[in-house]
């Protein structure tokens, strides 16, 4: 359908060509040829024909438009849907839409449209482990129970970013020669660009701490009160690069953990030098507190090397 919404659609609508950037998107397009064809919320007006061919496109054969990332379109895009539901006539005509936060207030005009249609709403949760392991034995591929739990925790049960490891060689998927996929690296890459400062510089020390993040340590060692810390942390989940766990099942109480690829992927971007001054200063702030774990310490004095060397070897545990 927007393929037939092109240059010869503006010609034979009136239209004006317009540049890349002020060119009317397919939905504005099609709610044009509506109108133009004498429709309105679904009913004909009097006296106007129907022989628009996007019209006869729509009334005559069964049409599928779909729709990515809804939630992140324009506040523009999103009204045009909207007056494009509602202007749909009845007909062999579904609509399916993406996206990621139906809860936000920018997308309920369009939402509340889309119920007034009948709309089906489908939650589509995170591949479980057994998901993952039909998909692998689906594929033909042998893996051992550890393999499976291994893709399944390294994927985060994306089924996207699982297809993206299984195109990898069997020992590059996971353990210590995996590697990260390029499409999944070049996805995260763009999410951390697009991240505040502030935010990179809280996810620089929490992914060079470990996986699981020490809220009280980052407010710490980054200055910021826990009331402005953790609106950071927030936009990172958001952004997918942290999840919550509320009910961890290696840790007696919920929190925040880096999953496996943004880690790697954020560890990726540091020179080596970085890495040593990070661990430094998360080392210098662990050997304050008298609760210190001497283990944590450690690692970070040892990946910290020379540059750690004025703070002194950790405390032996009584």
């Amino acid at each position: 359908m927007a393929k037939e919404l092109g240059e010869p659609w503006r010609q034979q609508h009136g239209v004006a060509a317009q540049d890349e950037v002020g060119v009317p998107s397919p939905a504005a397009q099609l709610l044009h040829a509506l109108r133009q064809d004498g429709y309105e919320r679904g009913v004909p007006v009097s006296g106007r024909t129907t022989t628009g061919k996007p019209l006869q496109a729509l009334s005559r054969r069964p049409t599928l438009c779909m729709v990515d990332d809804l939630d992140a379109a324009s506040p523009g895009v999103q009204s045009e849907l909207r007056q494009l539901v509602e202007a749909l006539p009845e007909g062999p005509i579904a609509v399916v839409c993406a996206m990621r936060a139906a809860e936000d207030p920018a997308s309920s005009g369009l939402l509340t449209a889309f119920a007034r249609r009948g709309a089906t709403w489908l939650r589509l949760d995170p591949l479980t482990l057994a998901d993952v392991t039909e998909v692998l034995t689906g594929s033909g591929e042998h893996v051992t129970p550890q393999q499976a739990a291994a893709l399944h925790r390294r994927s985060a049960g994306n089924p996207c970013i699982l297809t993206e490891l299984l195109k990898l060689p069997p020992d590059r998927r996971t353990g210590t020669a995996a590697r990260v996929p390029t499409a999944v690296r070049s996805a995260i890459v763009t999410r951390l660009a697009g991240l505040p400062e502030q935010v990179r510089a809280m996810l620089m020390y929490a992914a060079v701490d470990g996986e699981w993040l020490g809220i009280a340590l980052l407010a710490d060692i980054l200055n910021e009160p826990l009331r402005e810390l953790l609106p950071l942390v927030d936009t990172a989940v958001t952004a997918r690069l942290l999840v919550w766990e509320a009910e961890p099942s290696e840790h007696a109480t919920s929190g925040y953990r880096f999953p496996e690829l943004p880690r790697e992927v954020m560890l990726s971007t540091l020179a080596p030098s970085s890495r040593q001054l990070l661990h430094a200063a998360l080392a210098e702030h662990l050997a304050m507190p008298d609760d210190t774990v001497p283990a944590r310490l450690a690692r970070h004095l040892r990946a910290a090397g020379a540059v750690a060397a004025a703070i002194g070897p950790p405390s032996e545990p009584d």
